[in-house]
């Protein structure tokens, strides 16, 4: 089986190569890049040849003109590579998150936005088939408490609410929670949940809609294949 995904290293490792993308525009006299740090060095006072020696001799200085890794899809991509590399998996694509042609997930069925233009929820981020059936799923990467954050688990549980409609055979439809968020205890009421996941499947799963952690996935998709029963 696969390794499990370490989002922490690969958040790391993305900084690096970010890092690395500041310190080449800054040699390279990009002039955007340039801009930025003109801006810099007169708001904070800071000699303009002196930002530049840091910048390619200091993180710290670096840091501040990097794009920051979780607004670039990392959690997605890393996510998409991690289960198209799973054995068995085939066609697999990352749809369209936004626009006329991302789709989402209706109670008949698969629609894109450019047809529908109300009710639509989380939109459907991955497609791929594995044995004789075809999986859509949605994937949210979360690790703290909040408001943003509870927003995004919001998102998962209409996709599964609309998802659980479906009585398609050999279709389904993934919830995908990964990040300490979903692990954490959940309340509802008097009811006490082992983790956001274990709520989600109890109150909105279905036969084809089941909601899921990449950890899960790969033993999922073999016992499915195994049995070739809904699991």
């Amino acid at each position: 089986m696969n390794h499990k995904i370490d989002y922490e290293t690969a958040y790391k490792n993305a900084l690096e190569e970010n890092i690395k993308e500041v310190r080449d525009l800054v040699l390279s006299r990009d002039e955007k890049m340039l801009f930025k740090m003109s801006n810099y060095s007169k708001k904070f006072d800071v000699p303009f040849k002196l930002l530049e020696h840091k910048i390619l001799q200091d993180n710290l200085y670096a840091n501040i003109f990097i794009k920051d890794p979780s607004k670039q899809s990392l959690h997605q991509r890393t996510a998409a590579k991690y289960i198209e590399s799973i054995t068995d998996v085939v066609n697999f694509m990352q749809l369209p998150a936004a626009g006329s042609d991302a789709c989402y997930v209706c109670n008949d069925g698969i629609v894109r936005k450019g047809d529908v233009n109300k009710g639509l929820t989380k939109s459907i981020d991955f497609y791929w088939e594995y044995d004789d059936c075809v999986y859509y799923a949605a994937h949210k990467y979360t690790k703290d408490e909040g408001g943003a954050q509870d927003n995004q688990f919001n998102d998962l549980c209409n996709f599964l609410i609309n998802a659980s409609h479906s009585k398609s055979e050999k279709i389904y439809y993934l919830a995908i929670g990964d990040g300490d968020y979903y692990k954490h205890k959940y309340r509802d009421g008097d009811i006490y949940y082992q983790s956001r996941l274990e709520y989600m499947n109890d109150k909105f799963s279905s036969d084809n809609a089941i909601a899921l952690s990449t950890d899960e996935l790969e033993d999922f998709l073999i016992k499915h294949s195994s049995n070739n029963t809904v699991v």
